[in-house]
């Protein structure tokens, strides 16, 4: 119990998450500048775990880094649902290169120029979908609610208007409504 001074944090989940995490390009370790992110989530939804991906982020070529990164993320989603069940949920994160990754994974190959990756398989895609209608662009699209309950992307070069998935934005008061 919280005595005068303290603040309680209200708990909105009853589970963990588990959270594959890909970092942008450059040297450094597998995580790089996205640790802090990590340390949050692994400090605040206990019982968490999470993956820095080790894909190749210095690759020279990163047409080739995005296409084997998100074959990656497919690769472990599929064994991380295998081995935890129908009741895994999985957040992916990314930045920068890592970003281009997640949603290649996620959604297929989505800008000219980049290799081709074909959309998760919708097993693990589609299951427990809720529609929603994107305030930028009046679209409906789907938020995966099931198995991967989160997607947050920082500085995805190959993000564009009018891409399906792009549902508020960072002002106060916008984002996702169910």
């Amino acid at each position: 119990m919280a005595t005068s001074g303290e603040a309680t944090i209200p708990v909105f989940w009853d589970f963990s998450v588990h959270a594959i995490i890909a970092r942008g390009s450059g040297t450094g370790d597998v995580l790089n500048v996205l640790v802090a992110l990590q340390d949050l989530i692994l400090a605040e939804i206990p019982g968490s775990t999470s993956l820095g991906l080790p894909y190749n982020y210095s690759k020279d070529n990163v047409y080739e880094a995005v296409q084997d990164g998100a074959w990656l993320v497919q690769n472990y989603i599929e064994e991380y649902v295998a081995s935890c069940g129908a009741d895994a949920k999985i957040a992916v994160i990314g930045y920068s290169l890592g970003a281009c990754v997640m949603m290649e994974a996620l959604c297929g190959t989505s800008s000219v120029g980049l290799w081709p990756v074909e959309a998760i398989d919708s097993t693990y895609a589609n299951n427990g979908m809720a529609r929603v209608t994107s305030e930028y662009t009046g679209l409906d699209i789907r938020l995966i609610t099931n198995l991967v309950i989160a997607v947050i992307n920082y500085g995805d070069e190959t993000n564009g208007l009018g891409q399906p998935w792009n549902v508020g934005n960072c002002t106060v008061g916008t984002g996702v409504s169910l």
